[in-house]
């Protein structure tokens, strides 16, 4: 698994070296590395479920958010080992992209289209 849709009403929270990013998000596709997966999800205390009407959500939400990070057309790639990526559809930024691997670092307002932090 490289990747995963959140919906609901959730907080985020990313603080790079000087500036701090929160707020609360509706939906979230997180992006990374199959062997990050057990340091960033807890499946085993999930609930497992089938719902149609969520599966079809999370399907228009990737294919919006999709091409922002970790992809070549349509076909995911897989993060670096240790890269993450978060893109939130989130209530005070908007269509937001917060991006972390080896030691590069951005945030990217697609709303505003401009980004809000960068580090090389």
């Amino acid at each position: 698994m490289t990747g995963l849709v959140l919906f609901g009403d959730g907080k985020f929270h990313f603080t790079s070296e000087d500036k701090t990013f929160e707020g609360r998000f509706h939906s979230v596709l997180l992006r990374f590395n199959p062997k990050d997966a057990d340091s960033i999800l807890k499946l085993e205390q999930g609930k497992q479920s089938t719902d149609k009407g969520v599966f079809e959500m999370a399907r228009q939400i990737t294919g919006g958010v999709f091409r922002h990070s970790y992809h070549s057309g349509m076909e995911a790639l897989i993060p670096p080992e240790g890269a993450f990526s978060a893109a939130l559809n989130s209530q005070g930024y908007g269509d937001l992209l917060i991006s972390v691997a080896d030691k590069e670092t951005i945030v990217y307002s697609f709303t505003d289209n401009k980004p809000l932090y960068e580090k090389k």
